[in-house]
């Protein structure tokens, strides 16, 4: 595990959670994803983190080639419910940013607009359903690890005022939107792939949820032994020997995916282990 190059930022909450969660399972999961040639985690940086700081040496990993074009780089939007008297543009000012308004209009419109028509590099925006207007934010940096990070202020800024920070994919915007009362949207740049890499080649950490990778299809609930991960004198051979036989003796079946599990899956399709 200690070969693992991470991309992005922890949440200690996060971190603790997970610990607690592994004390007391016998199993881990889901495989992390890994681009096969940088060896930099793709999904799975909590996971990864709290293994670590846990003194386990091993973790099941899924490693796949980044760089294929049928493997896609996505955002997270920020997504707030706030009470109808909060003023969005005070507390983006509080942030930080001089909000511009792009365009007025109703709610479902303007979340179609800000998916459509990407900002120029250096801006994002965010969404207003309740005042009716998105917003053009622009941030003084053209490094994308910065750009995130004044993006992270944003959404802590945010949280004091509008509540909790939900994570959505795009696709998901509008369902929350007419569901869930989500009323308030961050939309961050879209990242490429080339600048992730470069910045884990530098030792750079983007914010949590600054990347998401969908892949052409997702394995998941392999359910890997938590004693095959921690640190013996069994070698690594033998762990992936025990860990093939375990497998063997499960089903391997195919779904259908752009599912919610314990998130969105947007993959087309997901192996599962019964």
């Amino acid at each position: 595990m200690e070969r693992l190059i991470l991309h992005e930022e922890t949440i200690p909450e996060n971190l603790e959670e997970l610990r607690e969660s592994f004390r007391r399972s016998s199993y881990f999961w889901h495989p992390i994803i890994v681009d096969r040639e940088s060896r930099v985690v793709l999904d799975g940086m909590h996971r990864v983190a709290s293994l670590r700081e846990m003194g386990y040496r091993y973790i099941p990993i899924l490693t796949i080639d980044a760089m294929d074009p049928h493997v896609r780089l996505e955002r997270w939007i920020r997504c707030y419910a706030p009470s109808g008297d909060v003023n969005i543009p005070r507390v983006i000012e509080e942030g930080g940013f001089t909000p511009e308004v792009e365009c007025r209009g109703e709610g479902e419109k303007l979340i179609r607009k800000a998916s459509l028509r990407e900002p120029p590099r250096g801006e994002f925006r965010v969404i207003d359903t309740f005042g009716g207007v998105m917003y053009r934010l622009e941030v003084s940096s053209e490094d994308p690890v910065e750009v995130y990070s004044k993006i992270r202020g944003l959404e802590l800024t945010l949280e004091e005022e509008a509540g909790e920070t939900r994570y959505s994919t795009e696709s998901s915007m509008l369902e929350g939107f007419r569901m869930q009362g989500l009323s308030t949207f961050v939309v961050p740049p879209r990242l490429t792939k080339e600048e992730v890499f470069q910045a884990a080649r530098e030792g750079k950490l983007f914010c949590p949820k600054a990347t998401r990778f969908v892949l052409p299809v997702r394995v998941m609930f392999v359910n890997t032994p938590i004693y095959l991960l921690e640190e013996s004198e069994m070698d690594w051979e033998e762990r992936n020997r025990i860990h093939y036989m375990v497998l063997r003796q499960r089903r391997l079946f195919k779904i259908e995916g752009n599912v919610d599990i314990d998130r969105r899956y947007e993959e087309p399709y997901l192996y599962l282990f019964e």
